[in-house]
């Protein structure tokens, strides 16, 4: 169903995003 899969999704887009918040902060000015 869109509800388990969205609850599998939800800690791989926490883990995405932690990793992202970094890299953008390098990438500002």
């Amino acid at each position: 169903s869109i509800g388990s899969a969205f609850k599998k999704a939800l800690p791989v887009a926490k883990k995405i995003g932690k990793a992202a918040l970094p890299i953008a902060k390098a990438a500002l000015p």
